[in-house]
């Protein structure tokens, strides 16, 4: 970065924001010349960058998390190449069944699951019973929103405590989605409870990802899958999908 624009680590040529060239070091007069400028936005700690197959501008925005930056922990954060597509990604949050069988969850005790699909938004709201900690399991709230098809949130808020686990995914090429595991929750008064709460949350999320890759790395993605009344909305969730796809036409 260099002021509002950036600098080509090559031979320091500087690009102005919208990607004109406007200065060579050492060069009284500056060539025309012009990089490809991005629309991007810098949310959460993190900077995304719009694509569009013919260019369309951003048709929704990045949700921000954290407003008050000096209360919440920093990011702890790990990083993952998986073979996997975005799409097949996302759906795991609807995938009910998946719970119990990948990840040995308990059923929760209050047996709540709500999805809402909102324009480029869809919010999920369940209890879940986590059993990483206690064989008994540890029933939790959460509201997991997945904005656009690469970037989901996933809030525990039971009083005092409060977590948010930010999970973003680029894809790579045809087979590979680089994923980002990043996690924060709010300072509690006693440095060691909140230490200890990031360190065990760390564990356990990282540890319930890695057991879903082995899915992902070999199922089969089919048009019409069986679906019964223990799944998720999976045919809805596929069909409000479809939005996040531009092939030039």
């Amino acid at each position: 970065m260099c002021g509002d624009g950036i600098a080509c680590p090559f031979h320091g040529w500087r690009f102005d924001g919208e990607g004109q060239l406007v200065e060579v070091p050492r060069l009284d007069l500056t060539p025309r010349a012009s990089a490809r400028a991005w629309r991007v936005r810098e949310r959460n700690g993190r900077i995304f960058v719009w694509h569009h197959a013919v260019d369309a501008p951003p048709s929704y925005e990045v949700i921000g998390y954290r407003d008050d930056e000096t209360s919440w922990t920093p990011w702890r954060f790990n990083t993952y190449r998986v073979r996997v597509h975005v799409q097949d990604l996302t759906e795991n949050i609807i995938d009910r069944s998946h719970f119990s069988a990948v990840h040995d969850m308990a059923p929760p005790e209050r047996d709540h699951f709500e999805v809402r699909f909102d324009g480029a938004s869809m919010v999920v709201e369940q209890s879940l019973r986590v059993t990483a900690v206690d064989v008994a399991g540890y029933e939790i709230q959460t509201t997991t929103t997945t904005c656009g098809p690469g970037i989901v949130a996933v809030e525990v808020s039971q009083d005092p405590i409060e977590m948010l686990t930010y999970i973003t995914q680029t894809p790579i090429d045809e087979e590979l989605t680089e994923v980002n595991l990043l996690f924060s929750m709010k300072a509690l008064p006693d440095e060691k409870a909140t230490e200890s709460i990031c360190e065990l949350n760390d564990r356990i999320t990282n540890e319930q990802f890695t057991q879903d890759v082995p899915i992902w790395e070999n199922k089969i993605y089919r048009e019409r899958p069986i679906i019964t009344k223990v799944d998720g909305p999976v045919v809805q969730y596929r069909r409000w999908f479809r939005q996040f796809y531009s092939d030039g036409e």
